[in-house]
């Protein structure tokens, strides 16, 4: 188990670094300046810090009273702080690449096979365990062929972009689900340090970025039509 946490403490800070990388990336793109880009890339490494200090304290820890629903506010709070986003500002929808927000989820091939090596530490059981970490996996390999198809363009790739993201929020919804609803039993390692990061922190960025990826595919077939 301690090698277990070893590996998933690495994978985790390795991603959230690139997740805060791309959210400034994001940000520089929409008002071609990098200040906004360090600011935005700021807030979220911020956000991840206030998880990260969290988890280590077990302010989630599925076994408390009130463990699960600080979780579950972690959960919710970067699908909806992006959704409202981009339903209100075109700039922040016409600045971003579809192709980018598929392909920079190809990190979620090291969530996947976290997930699995979790369910070969027996941290969480096989039948939670193996549909999500292989979800996951699909997902991360979907996203660069998907960003690729993109990148063309076309009627194709947009419809193609369509099930992909689709697909990729029900994988996450899955994992976040499942951590959420057994936290105090099936999923309840999910809720401890260091694992905890991924339904708190990586799971919900990555639906955020599915959820804009929906968008701007649609408005991508608005201006096509």
């Amino acid at each position: 188990m301690n090698s277990l946490f070893t590996y998933a403490e690495a994978i985790i800070l390795f991603v959230a670094m690139v997740i805060a990388a791309y959210a400034a990336a994001l940000a520089a793109a929409r008002d071609g300046t990098p200040w906004r880009g360090i600011l935005r890339g700021g807030a979220v490494s911020l956000w991840f810090v206030v998880l990260y200090e969290a988890a280590r304290i077990g302010a989630f820890n599925g076994r408390i009273a009130m463990g699960v629903w600080p979780l579950v506010a972690a959960m919710a709070i970067p699908p909806a702080l992006l959704a409202a986003r981009y339903t209100r500002d075109d700039q922040t929808r016409a600045s971003t690449s579809a192709a980018s927000l598929a392909a920079i989820q190809i990190y979620r091939l090291l969530g996947g096979g976290l997930i699995l090596l979790a369910v070969g530490g027996a941290a969480i059981p096989a039948w939670i365990g193996l549909p999500g970490g292989l979800l996951e996996i699909l997902t991360g390999a979907g996203g660069a062929v998907v960003g690729a198809m993109l990148q063309r363009g076309g009627a194709r790739a947009r419809r193609v972009g369509w099930v992909w993201g689709a697909f990729a929020i029900g994988s996450g919804l899955f994992l976040l689900t499942m951590t959420a609803a057994m936290a105090r039993g099936p999923t309840y390692f999910l809720t401890l340090y260091p694992l905890v990061l991924l339904p708190a922190f990586i799971v919900p960025m990555s639906v955020a970025f599915d959820l804009a990826l929906l968008a701007k595919v649609r408005a991508m077939g608005e201006e096509a039509a």
